[in-house]
């Protein structure tokens, strides 16, 4: 019986593996082999799964195989028969062991394919028959065909008899095995769509049945592997695993309980739960893992390296980032070129998206280790080192280990406890998350959900993220920000509650500063040294008990730090208001940030850039202003207040004040009956409404006029005039050589003591001599020929001749003089006798009363026009 059939033939050497397109076989006489039955392949429409699809698979899984012992195991007419037949070398143990370990546990672990193996005579009707000659100059395989020889495998003589875990012979088998199976090559078209893998994948770290040692290997003008000798895959690879899936199903009953993997520092075995699975050469380790279902874990904790761990399906872990140890060497100098796996341990892919294929858990090592999850619930450890762990979409519990780590979980709800030493960030990303810290200075990020955070005894920062989240600094200094929150909110860290209008309220437990945004908030300290930072927004801020430090943003600000401890204020831009009890308060303003008010229950002097001081409460207190324009307001007691520089605008309430001035931009406002208030003035001043007296500071020779009011007003060291107005006033000189007007009223003048030509006391009202309203003014010290007393002609209008005095010793007589101006010697009284010898007085009157039996003359007067 004959029969004919067309068949695919693929030949491997160390350089190459060529194609050999369809050619006719007659097969004669009775067929051994399989004629086990294929089927078609169904496309993926993925190129790099259907670029390792020859299209054509078989109907069952349980496919046999047997190491022929004789070429007479083999059909007459069998291709290369005289070859084969001269040539026919059976497997030795070592490549049976390695055939069978590729068929029975690396193929059968990943898909539905169930090997077995034909011994004896009966190993003629395998489906694959393997076996060496001298054809091919390397190795082939036939693809699955309705053929007698489809499925047969040949191995060259020379160079595979010494196959082991991660070399080329190893390799080999498992290559030829693909073929075998239905896998075609993946650098080359044709198969199932006529595609080749994409370029960014065609490499031996992501399939077995490619000759591209790596990406961009030109196996043309390098017509060969590059590989080190021990730099092959160990395993099936993520595409080939598909592959193999695609055409017979995948297995998940393989390692399906709760796996651990791990692997030897010093041999680069893999160990399944313990269990060696074998040592490659070398130390290297390159493969990938299928895991069928379970709660499974990469362990690296016996890994000092960095490591870069993946758990994503066709991600890959790097157990040396950025360095090479057990790293796959995939060209080896070869063309001058140098190129290092990506990777050590590669994920599967996964089967039509099942997840039971997963990996859930990893363990880092003592290094900086990045972790990345999947979409599983995800239990990840990254032990010592300064770890970055990003937990993915699942619900995830996250241990930083000891060091500073940053951790990012994803969506669902995320457990966190990092019950080691060092400062740690976590990011819970969406779900309900639970993120506890342990003793560092943790950063907490809770993103989406309601999130439960915990700090311990580090200086931790919490940032809740959007959700009704429970917070908790712990010991220590600790941060919660809501500086994300763009509305206003209520936050209270004595009792521990932010609340937010139409939303919800959180708990804020154990914070002592907080940060919030652009919102107009109420910010509420506690009894401990708070630092309150506030962004934009109209803020109302009461720092509580302690030493605090408030930063507020844009917006008109109100800050009340009405309770115990030295504050320290910064408003930020905006009309700012500044609430203050105690002489420790410090108010920090910048350069055109606003017109602020600072309201004082304690003396207070403005610092910089402020303009207005309110002084309140009752207590007898000063205030004080800096160099800009200021106002400054008294309460109703006994205050001091002073302007400074600039000009200023002080006003008192009730009490005595005193004011300060030293512009004559300076404005005083006094109301009626509000105290006995006094003027200190480093300027000539003339007092304003309802302000009693006037005390000329300074050096200056400055000047000072009275009001309506009864005023004091004194005089410095320097030539002062001093002017009472209306009033019965009191004018002190002081040293220098003063001019003192008492004008109307009755008025007290000392000169002081003065110099040659001393003082003048000067008796002007701007009108005609007036008995009831000039007064009768007295001088306390004036010193005969030394001060002068000067009369104007304006008041004194007899005075159109020669100024004539006398001195008389009674009334009647100074009333009859034929002289202007009379004196009483004994009384000290001196007299303007308006109308001469005519009896009485006419319109004049006494207006001066000077020292009893004080002797004065003509020449101690002047006369001024």
């Amino acid at each position: 019986m004959s029969s004919i059939a067309s068949v695919r033939r693929f030949d491997q050497t160390p350089q190459q593996q060529q194609f050999n397109n369809f050619y006719n076989l007659t097969i004669i006489g009775n067929g051994y082999g399989s004629g086990t039955s294929t089927t078609s392949t169904t496309a993926t429409y993925d190129n790099n799964i259907d670029g390792l699809l020859f299209g054509t698979e078989w109907l069952s899984g349980s496919i046999s195989f047997s190491f022929t012992d004789s070429f007479s195991d083999y059909e007459l007419g069998y291709p290369d028969s005289s070859v084969h037949n001269s040539s026919f070398q059976t497997l030795n143990n070592t490549q049976r062991a390695v055939a069978r370990e590729w068929l029975t546990k690396n193929y059968y672990n990943v898909a539905f394919v169930s090997p077995y193996e034909l011994t004896g005579t009966s190993d003629r009707n395998a489906t694959i028959r393997i076996a060496m000659s001298n054809s091919p100059d390397t190795a082939f395989a036939y693809y699955p065909w309705s053929s007698v020889e489809a499925g047969d495998i040949w191995f060259n003589r020379n160079d595979y008899g010494a196959p082991k875990l991660g070399n080329y012979a190893y390799h080999t088998f498992g290559h030829e095995i693909g073929h075998a199976l239905g896998l075609k090559h993946g650098h080359e078209t044709g198969g199932i769509r006529n595609v080749s893998m994409n370029t960014d994948q065609d490499s031996m770290e992501f399939s077995i049945m490619t000759y591209r040692s790596y990406i961009g290997h030109d196996y043309t003008a390098i017509p060969y592997y590059t590989n080190e000798p021990y730099g092959y895959a160990q395993s099936l690879m993520m595409y080939d695993i598909r592959a193999i899936q695609q055409m017979y199903g995948a297995w998940f009953g393989y390692n399906s309980g709760n796996t651990t993997y791990t692997f030897s520092t010093g041999t680069g075995e893999m160990f399944v739960d313990g269990i060696g699975q074998g040592t490659p050469g070398a130390n290297r380790i390159f493969r990938t893992i299928w895991d069928g279902n379970g709660i499974d874990t990469y362990d690296f904790s016996n890994y000092i390296t960095n490591l870069s761990v993946n758990l994503t399906p066709g991600g890959w872990c790097d157990l040396d980032v950025n360095s090479f140890f057990q790293r796959a060497v995939l060209s080896d100098g070869f063309g001058g070129i140098y190129r290092y796996a990506r990777g050590h341990v590669f994920n599967a892919l996964q089967y039509n998206g099942d997840a039971r294929s997963l990996i859930e858990n990893a363990k880092g090592g003592s290094g900086n280790d990045l972790i990345f999850g999947n979409i599983a619930n995800n239990n990840l450890l990254g032990n010592n080192g300064n770890d970055t762990i990003h937990g993915g979409s699942g619900n995830d519990t996250v241990d930083g280990g000891n060091g500073n780590d940053l951790i990012y979980l994803g969506d669902g709800d995320d457990y966190i406890n990092t019950l080691s030493l060092g400062n740690d960030s976590f990011d819970g990303g969406a779900g309900n998350d639970f993120i506890f810290g342990f003793s560092g200075n943790e950063f907490f990020y809770g993103d989406v959900g309601n999130d439960t955070l915990r700090g311990s005894s580090g200086n931790d920062t919490i940032h809740g993220g959007s959700g009704d989240d429970s917070m908790d600094g712990g010991l220590g200094i600790d941060l919660v920000d809501y500086s994300y929150w763009s509305g206003g909110g209520t936050y209270n860290l004595a009792t521990g509650i932010a609340s937010f209008p139409g939303f919800y309220d959180e708990e804020i437990q154990n914070f002592e500063n907080i940060w919030t945004s652009v919102g107009n908030d109420s910010i509420t300290g506690s009894i401990a040294d708070n630092v309150i930072t506030a962004g934009g927004g109209n803020d109302t801020v009461d720092g509580g008990d302690g030493n605090d430090l408030i930063y507020l943003g844009d917006g008109d600000d109100y800050i009340n730090t009405l309770s115990l401890g030295n504050d320290t204020l910064d408003g930020g831009l905006g009309n700012d208001t500044y609430v203050l009890n105690s002489t420790g308060d410090t108010v920090i303003e910048g350069v055109s940030a606003g017109l602020d008010i600072v309201r004082s229950s304690v003396s207070y002097t403005l610092g910089s850039n402020l303009e207005i001081l309110v002084l309140t409460e009752t207590g007898a207190i000063n205030g004080t202003g800096n160099a800009l324009n200021n106002s400054i307001t008294g309460n109703n007691a006994n205050n001091i207040l002073n302007g400074g520089l600039g000009n200023d605008n002080l006003v008192g309430g009730l009490g005595n004040d005193t004011y300060v001035l030293d512009s004559t931009g300076d404005t005083v406002t006094e109301g009626a009956s509000a105290g006995l208030d006094t003027v200190q003035s480093l300027i000539s001043y003339t007092l304003g409404s309802n302000v009693e007296n006037l005390v000329l500071a300074g050096t200056g020779a400055t000047n000072g006029t009275g009001n309506t009011l009864n005023n004091t007003i004194t005089g410095n060291a320097a030539n002062n005039i001093l002017t009472g107005g209306a009033g019965n006033d009191k004018l002190v000189g002081g040293v220098g050589n003063d001019t003192l007007t008492g004008g109307l009223g009755t008025d007290t003048l000392t000169g002081g003591v003065g110099g040659t030509n001393s003082d003048r006391f000067v008796f002007d009202t701007g009108a005609s001599f007036n008995a009831y309203t000039i007064g009768i003014d007295i001088l306390t010290d004036f010193t005969p020929g030394v001060d002068k007393i000067v009369l104007d002609k304006t008041t004194f209008t007899a005075l159109t001749g020669s100024l004539t005095f006398a001195i008389v010793t009674s009334l009647d007589q100074a009333q009859t003089s034929s002289a202007l101006f009379t004196y009483i010697r004994s009384a000290g009284s001196l007299f303007y006798n308006q109308n001469g010898t005519v009896a009485g007085l006419g319109t004049g009157s006494q207006f001066v009363d000077l020292t009893d039996n004080l002797l004065i003359g003509s020449s101690d007067f002047l006369v001024q026009a």
